[in-house]
Order: C-alpha cells, then sequence, then structure tokens
C-alpha cells in the first residue's frame, strides 16, 4: 500500500490582518486559501512565516514587479511590527540614537524619508512612528497549532 507524503503547512492556519482607512480586519485562512488571495488594493504585503514585504510600486504601472524587503534586522522588524498593530496610532519611541537609527532603516527599506512620508509617519512630540493609513496593508502570520 502506498502513502501519500503531506505537505508539512498543509493544515497550518494562517491569520490574515488587513488595515484600510484605518480600520483593522482579522480573519483566517488555509494555505491553499492564501495563494488564491488577491491584493490589487494592497500596498503593503508583509510575510510574517517568510519574514519579507512586499510593497506595490508607486506609480501604479501593473508591468513593474512589486519590490521585495529582506533581510530586516530583528530590532527593525519589530518597529515594523508594532507601528503596524498600532494602525495609524503613534507608537511612542524613546529618543536615543539607536532608535532612530531604526527608524531611519525602517524608511531606507520602504523608499521613504521624512520629507515624502509614503508609508510611515512620525512626529516629534512625543517621539514616535505610525504607518500610512492612507495605504493599505496586509499582515500574514501563522497560527500556533
Amino acid at each position: 500500500m502506498e502513502t501519500k507524503c503531506r505537505p508539512k503547512d498543509r493544515g497550518k492556519q494562517y491569520k490574515i490582518t488587513t488595515i484600510r482607512d484605518g480600520q483593522m480586519r482579522d480573519r483566517t485562512a488555509t494555505r491553499q486559501q492564501l495563494t488564491s488571495l488577491r491584493g490589487d488594493d494592497i500596498d503593503v504585503v508583509i510575510n510574517e512565516p517568510k519574514r519579507d514585504v512586499v510593497v506595490k510600486p508607486n506609480n501604479g504601472v501593473k508591468s513593474t514587479p512589486p519590490c521585495t524587503i529582506s533581510g530586516l534586522g530583528v530590532y527593525v522588524w519589530d518597529l515594523l511590527m508594532d507601528a503596524v498593530f498600532a494602525a495609524g496610532e503613534i507608537v511612542p519611541l524613546k529618543s536615543h540614537p539607536s532608535m532612530n537609527t531604526r527608524v531611519r532603516r525602517l524608511r531606507r527599506a520602504f523608499g521613504d524619508s521624512k520629507s515624502s512620508e509614503r508609508f510611515f509617519k512620525t512626529s516629534a512630540m512625543p517621539y514616535g512612528i505610525a504607518i500610512n493609513t492612507d495605504r493599505a496593508w496586509r499582515v500574514i502570520e501563522t497560527l500556533a497549532e
């Protein structure tokens, strides 16, 4: 009798969080449902299990592939996730040179700057960072089994 091999992630459930217009919506999906997700209206997709970020090009040209951001350090990744799950609210930060460096690295990875805050907004008083809710964000996480 022949046994079929089952892929490891076949039974896994994923949590999909979509942030649009300051509203956060959660739902769960299987691996198969995940592959069929459409992202036409999503600007940023954060895949937590793979630890990568895909950003839709700014000019809206469909033939241009989205750029993938990889290699974010642990502290920068944590800062990104904190900002995303605050859903547009300012995440207070300690004014410290290492924190300033993390914010700069995060902005640089997204092609963002203080003068053109496409993805992140910062505030001086209190010092903090928030995502730009004019953009649509999607976060994919693995649910515990």
